[in-house]
């Protein structure tokens, strides 16, 4: 009898250690904190052309923003792995007249330092190339040459004992441009001589220069008459001259009827 009461204890003990292995809540696992500290995609309020590189041996972050941005107030967000914080604030106010640095801090709270700097495009290179002003200073009175812009050509007419063939013009260029032959070098202006201007940009534009002689004045007339046979008075008469504006040949009638003929 009192074994099977021993046995029949046995047995309860023996099922409610199997009911209570099998009832037990098993342990929930627990899931690492993450390490991902990445700091990407950069993107400028505002400023839709700006274009970013990333050197990933530096960790920094090369931000080139249009010309004439101004730097010192800019908004800057970036994308962080989940559970990630940074410093400063994705999308803050930030002064980036210096690099700026930024710390994310993992979910498992360690860190990586980010430098980010954003760089201001240069100006655009001018295109401008035109002679502003194309003088004969040396002359007297100096002679300021027309300029016609729409072709590009360039004229003037220069007292007739000038010469011609070493003329020293000052020439003057858009901002930032260059011109050839440089201003201020003497050049043969017998036939057109093209002068080519160099913008910054480095287009370019020619102009035609054209240098004519004009009469002499009647004061040099005068002078060249009383140099043959003493002449003080003329009439009709006509004068042939060389390019360098010296007289070749006169002739005509002087003194009620005289026949003048010369070479010079």
């Amino acid at each position: 009898m009192m074994k099977a009461f021993l046995q029949s204890i046995s047995l309860l003990f023996f099922l409610w250690l199997v009911f209570a292995q099998c009832s037990k809540t098993p342990d929930t696992p627990v899931t690492p904190k993450s390490s991902a500290k990445s700091l990407t995609n950069p993107v400028i309020d505002g400023i839709s052309s700006a274009s970013a590189t990333y050197d990933a041996a530096t960790f920094t972050h090369m931000i080139t923003v249009p010309f004439g941005t101004d730097v010192t107030a800019l908004k800057i967000s970036f994308t962080l792995p989940s559970g990630a914080t940074v410093k400063p604030v994705s999308g803050s106010v930030q002064n980036f007249t210096n690099p700026v640095s930024y710390t994310v801090t993992a979910e498992d709270t360690s860190t990586q330092t980010y430098t980010v700097k954003v760089v201001v495009q240069a100006a655009p290179k001018s295109s401008e190339k035109q002679i502003t002003s194309f003088i004969f200073a040396a002359l007297t009175p100096a002679v300021s040459a027309s300029i016609a812009q729409a072709t590009h050509a360039i004229s003037a007419t220069v007292p007739a004992e000038a010469n011609l063939t070493a003329l020293v013009p000052t020439v003057s260029v858009s901002a930032k441009a260059t011109v050839s032959p440089a201003s201020g070098i003497a050049q043969n202006f017998i036939n057109p001589v093209n002068y080519t201007v160099t913008a910054e940009d480095g287009s370019q534009q020619i102009y035609e220069v054209k240098i004519a002689k004009g009469n002499p004045t009647s004061n040099n007339i005068g002078c060249l008459i009383s140099r043959i046979d003493n002449l003080d008075t003329s009439e009709n008469i006509n004068f042939q001259y060389d390019s360098q504006g010296r007289v070749t040949k006169i002739d005509g009638t002087y003194l009620s009827g005289n026949t003048l003929t010369g070479r010079g």
